[in-house]
C-alpha cells in the first residue's frame, strides 16, 4: 500500500476558459505527492447543458493519465477527450483512498473541495428535517445523518449521507454525500427486522463513505439508527394488511377469499384483481405475478 499526501489539496492556478467541448477548466488543481513523486494536476468540470451555471460533485473531473496510482473505473466514470482521458473525481478519491494511505481525511479533503468550487448538490440531494437525531451518536458526531426514507412495497430504505460542516445546522442546504441505504423489512408487530446494507459502487465515493458508516456501528444496520431513527422509518412505512400479517396468516388470509368467491374461479385476472384490491397483494405487484401464484396456492391446498 502506497503513502499518499494530498496537499495543499486544492490550489489556485489563475486558468480558465473552456479546454474540450463540454469540459472548462476551473481554475484550480489538485496536489498528490508520493514517496518519489509530485504532481499538480488540473481539476475540470464538465458543463451540463440542462444546468450550465451549476454543478454536482459529479461535475468534476481531472485527467486520470498522469496518475501515479492505479483508479479502478466504471464506464461512465470516464470521458476520453483531445487532451487524454478524464476521470471523474470521485471515482479517482474512491480508489485513493480504498488502496493507498493517504494522509489527509476524505472529511477533509471535501470541507476545503467545498470551500473552493460551487458544489450545488451531489446526485442525491434530498435531506430530511431531523435527519442528524436519526442516526446513533457515533455517526452524527462524524457528520452523518438520514437524508431520505422511502417506502416501498412491504420495505423501507433509509438513506444515509454525509453533510458538511457548514451545512448542518441549515435546513434549507440539500447539499450532502450520499454513503449508503439500509433495506428493512418492517414486521407485524410493528418493528424493523435487523436490515442489510445496500452498498453503493466500489468504484464511487460514496462506497468509501459507506465503509466509513459500517466501521463506525458495526455490522448489523439497526445499529446505525438511533430510536428516533426507527421511529421515523416505521412511521414513514405504508402499513398493509400484507405488511401486518405473518407469512402463515397471509397464505391462509388469501386462501379464505379464493374458497368465498367462487364466482371468480374460472376468472384467474378478475380473482387476482380483487386479491390485490383487498389487500392481499401489495400495490407495485403485477397482475401476472398474482394469477401464477395463486394457482401455486390453490395446487398446494388441493394436493
Amino acid at each position: 500500500m502506497s503513502i499518499i499526501s494530498l496537499g495543499p489539496f486544492i490550489t489556485a492556478t489563475g486558468q480558465t476558459g473552456i479546454v474540450v467541448d463540454g469540459f472548462v477548466d476551473t481554475g484550480f488543481c489538485i496536489e498528490f505527492s508520493g514517496d518519489d513523486y509530485g504532481l499538480s494536476l488540473p481539476l475540470f468540470r464538465q458543463v451540463q447543458p440542462w444546468r450550465p451555471r451549476t454543478a454536482t460533485f459529479d461535475d468534476y473531473y481531472l485527467c486520470g493519465e498522469h496518475l501515479q496510482f492505479n483508479v479502478q473505473s466504471d464506464p461512465y466514470h470516464v470521458v476520453d477527450t483531445e487532451f487524454g482521458r478524464f476521470i471523474r473525481l470521485g471515482c479517482m478519491l474512491s480508489s485513493l483512498y480504498r488502496f493507498n494511505e493517504v494522509r489527509r481525511s476524505l472529511f477533509k479533503v471535501l470541507e476545503e473541495f467545498a470551500g473552493c468550487l460551487p458544489v450545488k448538490a451531489e446526485r442525491l440531494t434530498r435531506r430530511i428535517v431531523g435527519g442528524s437525531t436519526m442516526v446513533v451518536a457515533g455517526l452524527q458526531q462524524a457528520g452523518f445523518e438520514v437524508i431520505g426514507l422511502t417506502s416501498y412495497g412491504r420495505s423501507i430504505n433509509v438513506q444515509i449521507g454525509w453533510v458538511l460542516s457548514g451545512d448542518r445546522a441549515d435546513r434549507k442546504s440539500k447539499r450532502c454525500f450520499y454513503a449508503t441505504t439500509i433495506h428493512f423489512n418492517p414486521q407485524p408487530d410493528r418493528t424493523l427486522n435487523g436490515g442489510r446494507w445496500q452498498l453503493p459502487a466500489e468504484t464511487s465515493l460514496g462506497f468509501v463513505l459507506s465503509q466509513m458508516v459500517v466501521s463506525i456501528t458495526g455490522s448489523q444496520p439497526l445499529k446505525a439508527l438511533s430510536p428516533a431513527g426507527q421511529q421515523a422509518a416505521l412511521k414513514r412505512f405504508k402499513w398493509t394488511k400484507v405488511s401486518l400479517l405473518t407469512v402463515k396468516q397471509l397464505k391462509k388470509a388469501k386462501l379464505n377469499f379464493i374458497v368465498e368467491h367462487p364466482e371468480l374461479h374460472q376468472q384467474p385476472k378478475e380473482l387476482a384483481r380483487a386479491m390485490k384490491n383487498d389487500g392481499l397483494w401489495t400495490s407495485i405487484t403485477e397482475l401476472h405475478t398474482i394469477i401464477k401464484q395463486i394457482a401455486g396456492l390453490r395446487a398446494t391446498e388441493a394436493g
